[in-house]
């Protein structure tokens, strides 16, 4: 029996490696999207391409509510669109909590203007402390020019994960930020109590059901 509160808020967070074409795979992630945006309760999807990998994507796919998720997935469309998207990649997933979070501007998309970094804390007690450290840090990116905002993730499958988002409005606000002795200062206190790995990404896609699609 499923004890969690159908009210409360989540994101699941995709991990994908594209086998073929990585533009097909995008357009099939394009028609996802737009059924998604349609959903009740569907709040925001991120989609993001790895630099270094680029057929390595991560999709954070929020949801205001737990039940509007779970009503999705049961729906015919939606299994049609997994089985659709299922031979074009390998996939592993986990569902996250976000715990601290701040929205200024979008990122550009298309530019290398985002940062994902993964973090496993080497002890679960210091939990608070990880997210106080982190809120100092993303005090400090709100006072750098075209910072976007940020989102600090929590896994509710394994309590030692995080997934934190930071991101700028062009690439060369987030080159000047990662450059300032105070951003490596604070990032390297986050160091101390989590093994960190950051990947800078690029912004492919970002959709909210309240605001017109880009035109592409």
């Amino acid at each position: 029996m499923d004890t969690r509160d159908p009210a409360a808020a989540l994101t699941v967070v995709n991990r994908l490696v594209v086998r073929g074409d990585h533009t097909v795979f995008e357009a099939a992630c394009d028609a996802h999207a737009a059924f998604l945006l349609s959903r009740p309760h569907f709040g925001h999807l991120v989609v993001l391409r790895t630099a270094t990998q680029p057929r390595v994507y991560t999709q954070f796919a929020h949801w205001e509510r737990l039940d509007g998720f779970l009503d999705t997935v049961r729906e015919p469309a939606f299994r049609a669109h997994v089985e659709r998207i299922g031979p074009l990649v390998e996939a592993s997933a986990d569902q996250m909590d976000s715990v601290f979070r701040v929205l200024r501007y979008a990122a550009t998309e298309g530019g290398l203007n985002v940062l994902i970094t993964w973090a496993r804390l080497l002890c679960e007690d210091q939990r608070y402390a990880f997210e106080a450290r982190f809120a100092a840090l993303s005090e400090h990116c709100g006072a750098t020019e075209g910072f976007g905002g940020c989102d600090l993730l929590f896994s509710s499958v394994n309590p030692l994960n995080y997934a934190i988002l930071q991101w700028w409005r062009e690439a060369e606000d987030c080159d000047r930020a990662l450059c300032g002795t105070g951003y490596r200062r604070l990032r390297l206190s986050l160091a101390g109590l989590a093994m960190l790995r950051t990947e800078r990404v690029v912004h492919v896609r970002y959709g909210d059901p309240t605001q017109p699609r880009s035109a592409r």
